[in-house]
């Protein structure tokens, strides 16, 4: 693998204001050899991983990889590395802790990341990966909305779209403390509330850099204000 490309630092998380624009998710599967993204997922179906941080130059992307708590860190490594467009993989992890795995990697030749900049949308972070697919969640004007959801779909048949309507989404926001808006959001991608469960409150505390009673006391009040509302609004909850 090639080496001696000038990495910069991991971009931040970007934290836009939803103002009058649409924040929407969409679950995007790669098709087979997409990219090492696509391989590493499917390898590991199991597991979410997260696209913490990327960066384009020099003809090449740039990726903070985040690995789960308990994932196989080696068998997952010597996966990365018999990627043919992995140039270069820098192991930030302990072993059977997770942690980062940072990566330069050619640019697909039909690039997400790429789709969404030729329409001004730069996504949020992290990026979902999991069992050869990405989840990305942007806020972009309604009518760019729709102009990338057609785009997505043309090149990545069988993308999924969920949009919050501007209401929906400044409600949220008004209800919940910023951090709670956080907190909520990495539990709904990480998959707290999935039917079965995707990780578990441990994990999710892990990640959040929070004890497991801290995060589970915050869960609670979260929750108690989303059926709360839910209750004043009169929307009917069925078991």
């Amino acid at each position: 693998m090639r080496s001696g490309l000038k990495v910069k630092a991991p971009i931040k998380r970007l934290s836009p204001n939803a103002g009058s624009h649409s924040f929407s998710r969409i679950t995007i599967p790669l098709p087979p050899n997409h990219s090492f993204v696509e391989r590493i997922s499917r390898a590991f179906p199991d597991l979410s991983f997260q696209d913490l941080g990327y960066q384009i130059e020099e003809g090449a992307i740039v990726t903070n990889l985040e690995v789960p708590p308990g994932a196989p860190l080696d068998r997952i490594v010597e996966t990365l590395r018999r990627c043919p467009d992995v140039r270069m993989l820098e192991n930030l992890a302990s072993e059977g802790d997770g942690g980062i795995l940072r990566l330069v990697s050619d640019i697909p030749r039909v690039s997400v990341v790429r789709t969404f900049y030729d329409f001004g949308v730069v996504p949020e972070l992290p990026i979902l990966l999991r069992n050869g697919s990405v989840t990305i969640r942007f806020v972009a004007q309604k009518e760019v909305v729709a102009q990338v959801a057609r785009r997505i779909l043309e090149l990545f048949p069988g993308s999924e779209f969920a949009s919050l309507s501007e209401d929906h989404v400044s409600g949220i926001q008004q209800l919940l403390t910023p951090r709670q808006v956080q907190i909520f959001q990495l539990a709904m991608e990480s998959g707290y509330w999935d039917v079965p469960r995707r990780i578990s409150l441990t994990e999710l505390a892990q990640k959040l850099g929070l004890s497991k009673s801290s995060l589970s006391e915050i869960i609670a009040h979260i929750e108690k204000k989303l059926i709360y509302e839910m209750s004043e609004r009169g929307v009917r909850v069925e078991a």
